[in-house]
């Protein structure tokens, strides 16, 4: 197959970036420089190649970002994944309870009020659901952080 063959179509999208860029440049650092290297691509969720690049040659940074590290963040959604399971456990526990005494046709008195409780904990359970969605999506950089 020739060159010509192998080259892409025009417009068609490009191939991995080893094979869009084999050469390397050195740069040596120091201890503060390098710190600060990590630092603006960790913040900027775009990596120490994409930023040299933009800054040297002027070339747009990539549009697809990667996931910053956002430690507090996650500490946070864990907890509230973990508060979100105990608290299903628990309407699991009374949909059993009510189930069962419908089962066995003895209707309690609350039965009303204990449906109620439930659709308004599964409601609250839904918000939370979608401020954690919100939340993942803001951390893996898919949404800006309106706060």
């Amino acid at each position: 197959m020739s060159q010509a063959e192998k080259a892409p179509k025009p417009g068609s999208r490009s191939g991995s970036q080893k094979r869009q860029r084999q050469g390397r440049v050195l740069a040596c650092f120091n201890e503060a420089e390098l710190a600060r290297v990590r630092r603006l691509s960790e913040d900027s969720g775009h990596s120490a190649s994409a930023l040299v690049r933009n800054a040297l040659l002027d070339t747009p940074l990539p549009r697809r970002r990667r996931p910053a590290n956002d430690a507090p963040l996650v500490a946070r959604l864990l907890g509230e994944l973990a508060d979100l399971k105990s608290e299903w456990g628990k309407q699991g526990s009374n949909i059993n309870q009510l189930a069962f005494q419908l089962n066995a046709d003895r209707f309690p008195p609350d039965l009303r009020e204990a449906l109620q409780a439930i659709q308004d904990a599964h409601e609250e359970q839904a918000r939370t659901l979608l401020e954690l969605r919100d939340a993942c999506m803001r951390a893996l950089g898919f949404e800006r952080d309106d706060d």
